[in-house]
């Protein structure tokens, strides 16, 4: 049969570990335990190149037999051997306390008791080559008539070399999952799993078990720093080197901190393997994302990695280890003013970020960027596109694709607009990787003054048509009712725009909704809502209106069509905090937004007038309700 290999690759550490009491260890010894038994074992590991070594029985915990090999043991010195000894009994401890639990509670059983009809399973602790940090045989776990050097036991193999390194315990951890992943998927489903989501369970196994709990020389420390020196690693296309681990230890981390531990569970107990598996969870847990949904959130939680952006906070890590201090993507090409054209081709890979930057020194002019794309077919590309400006605010749209063609135009690069940075993906509708889909891309970009008047970033317009756009981005915004408009802008800001200017700018996304902190009362009901994080909140009587400091003369009748992109929230019955999208102040001179439960200062008054926010809207509040509210990032 096939014989695979599943392994992990760990640099020489030669930390010691100093744990466990000995006189335990000892006594495990005088209970008889001790015999020697030959193994199989994958000879491209081996010192010696050889298929088969002797070891011998030192401890058998709850859940595991701890087998040491002989002619490593033996030439240990007395004191390395007591060292070991201790090392063994300690991760023995580990297994039965931690790891075995919590595995088993997420990803489900080992075959259990397995081929030799035992309970336990066996752990081969044996000297390695080329220092993985171990490995699992699948064939272990076929009768010898099926697969001649199989072992017919439930087993992993780790190194000696970091027996007495307190990482030793994370390589199981890794290791048993695979050995899960065989019951679950190849025994009980009778399908082979794809190594990508394998690995990726494994090494989400290691944060389970609390041994990424530590940041500082973890393994996920290390994985982070393997991603962020190449990025654009597929995430799907297993070569088994550094970078596949960190792509698929980034990609897991963000998708349990998303959707919990319990899509692990759905994962590994579906039918179906790699992409598909995911696809089949989220569906089964109820959500609308597809994995490619997912897999472009997390492309672009890798570059900005802000929990203020976007929607549901899909553009982070929620976790504390992987912050943006600890993990952003920060390089790329730069496009300054001594660089007017520049134009390249590149080569996408299957589920791989590709990243470029565009940045812009400061300039006393206004200056117009022109970002072309083009492939040859657009089917299964994405192009994710993260605006900044001066102030560092970030702003993230999608580029669209015409024949396999996208336009972008920028007003303002250099003045208002500091940095583009371009995010191009490849996801094809099979989930089939592999060198041979590399397709290739062209991305071109022309800095010149701008020749379309002045016309800045985040102009409103009246096109000929009589509608008005806002022109952000690269992109023209229709905002499809008066009503909308006037709780978001002024109409003395909008400037008229003839048809030829306003070709240049893409269709983009159109503006449907109310401004956050807006008083509404339906046409056709007597109640009055607040438009409160994108929802209509029911304010529930006139007493809690009143203590909430809201004004009579402030209500707007709305159209049903106005709210119809405007889903119920929970209604207003406590007067005591004010709901999210508010703007309120103290005694003091500080503005601040009320944003996920905190209160966000904003920075000074251009912000304010920048981030469109009514100075009528404002509502003064107790020091002491502005005491409640944490203290959230500033608005800048």
């Amino acid at each position: 049969m096939k014989k695979l290999i599943i392994k992990i690759k760990q640099p020489a550490l030669k930390a010691l570990f100093i744990g466990a009491v000995f006189i335990l260890f000892f006594f495990s010894f005088k209970t008889g335990l001790a015999h020697a038994t030959q193994f199989y074992v994958d000879s491209t590991y081996q010192p010696q190149g050889q298929n088969k070594i002797e070891a011998t029985l030192k401890y058998a915990a709850t859940h595991a037999y701890f087998y040491v090999e002989d002619q490593w043991f033996n030439a240990l010195a007395s004191n390395e051997q007591e060292e070991a000894n201790r090392a063994i009994l300690n991760l023995g401890s580990q297994f039965d306390q931690i790891i075995y639990l919590r595995e088993t509670a997420i990803f489900g059983s080992e075959w259990n008791p397995g081929i030799d009809n035992d309970s336990k399973i066996n752990v081969l602790l044996t000297e390695m080559v080329q220092a993985p940090g171990g490995y699992f045989r699948p064939e272990d776990e076929y009768a010898t008539q099926n697969a001649a050097y199989s072992n017919q036991r439930e087993m992993v193999y780790l190194n000696t070399l970091y027996l007495t390194d307190t990482k030793e315990p994370a390589y199981l951890a890794h290791e048993f999952q695979h050995l899960i992943t065989f019951n679950q998927k190849n025994r009980l489903r009778n399908i082979d799993d794809e190594v990508w989501i394998n690995e990726a369970r494994s090494q989400y196994a290691i944060t389970l078990c609390g041994y990424n709990d530590v940041y500082r020389d973890s393994d996920l420390e290390k994985r982070v720093n393997h991603f962020l020196s190449q990025p654009s690693d597929s995430l799907t296309n297993w070569q088994n080197n550094a970078y596949d681990y960190a792509s698929v230890t980034m990609f897991v981390h963000y998708l349990v901190s998303h959707y919990g531990q319990s899509i692990l569970t759905q994962i590994i107990q579906s039918d179906k393997t790699g992409i598909a598996s995911v696809n089949a969870a989220l569906n089964s847990m109820g959500y609308t994302e597809t994995f490619a949904d997912v897999f472009t959130n997390w492309l672009v939680a890798n570059l900005v990695n802000n929990c203020e952006l976007g929607v549901g906070q899909v553009y982070c890590y929620l976790s504390s280890n992987l912050n943006y201090n600890n993990l952003h993507i920060a390089f790329g090409d730069v496009a300054g003013p001594a660089v007017n054209s520049a134009s390249f081709t590149r080569l996408a890979q299957n589920w791989a970020g590709d990243w470029h930057r565009f940045s812009a020194q400061p300039r006393d002019y206004q200056a117009f960027l022109n970002l072309q794309f083009s492939v040859s077919l657009e089917k299964g590309f994405q192009v994710v596109y993260v605006v900044t400006d001066k102030d560092g605010r970030q702003r993230i749209n999608f580029m669209g694709l015409d024949l396999g063609r996208g336009l972008l135009n920028f007003n303002d690069f250099g003045t208002k607009i500091t940095q583009i940075d371009l995010i191009v993906s490849q996801q094809p509708e099979s989930d089939l990787s592999n060198f041979l889909s590399l397709k290739p891309f062209t991305i071109s970009v022309a800095v010149q003054n701008n020749s379309y008047g002045s016309l800045a970033e985040d102009s409103l317009v009246l096109a000929q048509n009589g509608k008005v756009y806002l022109l952000r981005d690269g992109q023209k915004q229709w905002i499809n009712s008066a009503t909308i408009f006037e709780s978001r802008y002024q109409w003395s800001d909008v400037k008229s725009i003839t048809d030829g200017d306003l070709a240049v700018y893409q269709e983009g996304a159109l503006i449907n909704t109310l401004a956050d902190g807006i008083l509404v009362r339906p046409v056709n009901q007597d109640k009055v809502y607040v438009i409160s994080g994108g929802q209509r909140r029911w304010i529930s009587s006139a007493q809690v209106f009143m203590a909430l400091g809201y004004q009579w003369n402030k209500i707007i009748a709305v159209s049903d069509n106005d709210l119809s992109h405007h889903s119920y929230g929970l209604a207003i019955t406590d007067s005591s905090i004010h709901p999210e999208g508010s703007l309120i102040k103290g005694s003091g001179p500080v503005v601040y937004l009320v944003q996920n439960s905190t209160k966000r200062a904003i920075k000074s008054v251009e912000v304010f007038n920048d981030s469109n926010f009514k100075w009528d809207r404002i509502i003064t509040v107790s020091d002491q309700e502005i005491g409640q509210y944490g203290n959230g990032a500033i608005v800048i």
